[in-house]
């Protein structure tokens, strides 16, 4: 190796010696060696090697071979070339140099690498949210191996087609607050400094409460009520819960459900239902209450009874009870005890009968608005254009010379026929059997009479005006008195009950 000569001297036969002539040769056996090649281990979208051979010769010829397997010969003739560059694929490249000298001498491969990206990245983890919520957190990744992967996003209502803005390593976003469709968009550039299509994906927020709807109160007596609602929110997928009460609810308790129907029947007063709204988001709407006025009970007739005196015209008047003020009423006059009435009920609450003989019948029902209908209810009067009273046996018993009665069952149930008449008069009489004599008995029956009647005002705060006391002594025995059983029932009082007219008459 090295440069060498050649000294070379002639000589002929005369023995002439000629100059020595010099000549040299530069020999080389030490194949060259390439420079400038290093692994590269950064991802770039292209990659430029270039290289230089050492040699003692500086003429110096090349050739390459660019692939993806890291123990390739390159193959075919030698070059100039020393410099070169890839810039399409994707992955680990090699490249791969040998040089050759004039000498023939043929370098070992020289290979080194370089890491090519020229794919985009796709971002992964992101998708469109449709479930309304409250508040909404994003994450999201790429395929990139390597997590050097920078990011930007942007967060909008509207959708946007570029994004703006530095990069970043953030790859999470969040939304707390708002209400409506919001837009995410998320873009990524990898080392290599390929960036992304842009990847948008939407969600949906929800901060408002449902308001409920259909519910209103209806104060018109019902026998039953049905309920149905609905809310207004921005999820169309909502669950409810309900309480029917008889008053109004702050908040209700229990499991929501799809259920939009409730239905109350069998019940008196006013009640209320308590709906309460929530949507997918987690928002709960405050009670909405509604009221109703149930009604199943029938009306109740005030006191109307039978009419025992004798009478020439008979007013009757009626009026029922309830809860509802608007009651209607249906009602028939005959002479039979069990008729039901028939027909059209009406405002009608009375009516009138006269000149006319015997026993009469009122029929009436009530209805409410309700429809709650009354059991029929009847009474009798007893019709006379001759009889002018009706005689009461008040079956009250006196000792020989007692005034006050022994008892009193049939004089207390007659203060009640007296309070029911208003219209009403009577005449009280009393009477003795005929032991002493007849001044005697004629002053203790009229002192009896008296007793009965100032009983009556005392008691039953009947109008004195209305009662008469007449003593008959011994003179209308109704048994003998010859015997103590006889006796005992002459001493007895009575009592003649009239109507005004017929009272009036027979002072």
């Amino acid at each position: 190796h090295g440069k060498w000569y050649l000294h070379v001297r002639a000589k002929d036969r005369a023995n002439n010696e000629s100059q020595v002539l010099t000549v040299y040769a530069i020999m080389d056996n030490t194949p060259p060696t390439i420079k400038g090649l290093t692994d590269d281990n950064n991802p770039s979208q292209t990659k430029t090697w270039q290289w230089t051979g050492l040699d003692t010769d500086r003429e110096i010829s090349y050739r390459y071979l660019i692939d993806q397997s890291p123990d390739s010969v390159p193959q075919g003739s030698f070059n100039k070339t020393k410099k070169t560059m890839i810039s399409e694929g994707d992955g680990l490249w090699y490249i791969h140099v040998q040089a050759r000298d004039r000498a023939g001498n043929i370098s070992l491969v020289y290979s080194a690498s370089a890491l090519l990206d020229n794919s985009r990245s796709i971002i992964y983890g992101l998708s469109d949210d449709n479930i309304p919520k409250k508040k909404k957190f994003w994450t999201w990744t790429t395929n990139d191996k390597n997590d050097s992967t920078l990011y930007r996003y942007q967060i909008s209502k509207t959708l946007e087609p570029l994004i703006s803005g530095n990069f970043s390593k953030i790859k999470e976003a969040k939304i707390i607050s708002g209400d409506g469709l919001y837009y995410l968009s998320v873009q990524a550039k990898d080392r290599a400094g390929n960036i992304s299509d842009i990847k948008t994906v939407s969600a949906v927020l929800d901060n408002t409460k449902p308001e409920i709807k259909g519910l209103s109160n209806d104060l018109s007596p019902k026998q039953s009520t049905v309920w149905t609602w609905h809310a207004d929110d921005a999820d169309d997928i909502l669950l409810y819960r309900y309480l029917i009460d008889q008053k109004a609810q702050a908040n209700l308790s229990g499991s929501f459900t799809n259920v939009t129907m409730a239905a109350i029947k069998d019940k008196d007063g006013v009640w209320l239902i308590n709906v309460q709204a929530t949507d997918r988001a987690g928002n709960i709407s405050k009670v909405y209450s509604a009221s109703t006025l149930m009604d199943n009970t029938p009306p109740v007739f005030d006191k109307i009874i039978d009419d025992i005196i004798p009478r020439k015209v008979k007013h009757w008047k009626w009026n029922a009870k309830d809860a509802d003020s608007q009651i209607t009423y249906r009602y028939k006059v005959d002479q039979f005890p069990d008729t039901v009435p028939s027909g059209t009920f009406t405002d009608i609450k009375g009516t009138d009968l006269s000149n006319v003989e015997g026993k009469w019948y009122l029929h009436i029902q009530a209805k409410d608005s309700a429809s709650n209908i009354s059991d029929v209810k009847t009474v009798f009067a007893t019709m006379s254009t001759k009889k002018k009273g009706y005689y009461y046996d008040l079956k009250i018993q006196f000792y020989a010379s007692s005034v006050k009665p022994i008892k009193y069952y049939r004089v207390d149930y007659f203060g009640d026929i007296l309070a029911t008449y208003p219209d009403s008069y009577a005449v009280i009489e009393a009477h003795t059997d005929n032991v002493g004599d007849d001044a005697y008995n004629l002053k203790l029956s009229q002192r009896r009479a008296d007793y009965v009647r100032n009983y009556l005002i005392k008691t039953y705060k009947i109008p004195p005006y209305r009662l008469k006391a007449n003593g008959y002594g011994e003179t209308r025995p109704i048994a003998s008195n010859d015997t103590e059983e006889g006796r005992q029932k002459n001493r007895r009082a009575g009592a003649t009950i009239y109507i005004d007219y017929n009272y009036k008459n027979n002072e």
